[in-house]
């Protein structure tokens, strides 16, 4: 799979330009290589020389783009929301209520990280950080939640859609959580955003 460069790192630089595309592509290399390591170790796994070594691109290199592994790995998340909401797009999902619409959404959504415990796990210790330079791709996360909510409930009048956004984020990290701590089984995130979306919309 290729995930798509952060958008946050080439605001000074043009799109068009060749180094632009450049460092778009090495973004890319950098953020498929991290990823591609945490679905195989978790967390851990995860160390700035791998990625480099993995990725074709030198290590001070990466530095200039992401200043640690938690940047790369949620800057991944990002991207991997971004693929999922096309995707979703794409397959024009139509219920008949609001609710029956967003549990749709987010079972789809969740369908493939569900089947990578390794590196959900590792994308959550990753959101979790408390490192001030991680909040611009976090916010990319946020902005691709609110989307993806958003692009479900459009069609439906007099809901709340900003309010539905921040309960669905919540309860969909809580649950993540819970499941990559060994707490709950992975049946349990559907369970808990379907209750809440039902809870929210009927």
């Amino acid at each position: 799979m290729r995930w798509p460069a952060s958008p946050t790192n080439l605001d000074s630089v043009s799109e068009t330009s060749p180094r632009a595309q450049k460092q778009r592509e090495r973004e890319r290399r950098v953020i498929e290589a991290a990823m591609r390591l945490a679905a195989q170790g978790g967390y851990d796994a995860v160390q700035m020389r791998e990625v480099a070594a993995n990725s074709d691109v030198a290590l001070g290199t990466i530095y200039r783009y992401f200043n640690s592994k938690d940047a790369v790995l949620v800057a991944g998340l990002a991207g991997w929301l971004g693929l999922a909401r096309k995707r979703i797009a794409a397959q024009g999902i139509v219920a008949d209520t609001a609710a029956d619409q967003l549990v749709a959404v987010l079972d789809s959504a969740m369908s493939g990280g569900i089947r990578q415990p390794r590196l959900m796990g590792a994308l959550i210790t990753a959101l979790a950080s408390t490192d001030p330079e991680v909040a611009q791709y976090k916010l990319v996360v946020e902005q691709e939640m609110a989307a993806m909510i958003s692009d479900a409930l459009g069609g439906f009048d007099g809901v709340d859609v900003d309010g539905v956004r921040r309960v669905i984020g919540h309860v969909w990290f809580s649950s993540i959580v819970s499941w990559v701590g060994g707490i709950r089984e992975s049946h349990s995130i559907n369970d808990e955003l379907h209750l809440a979306a039902h809870l929210l919309l009927d």
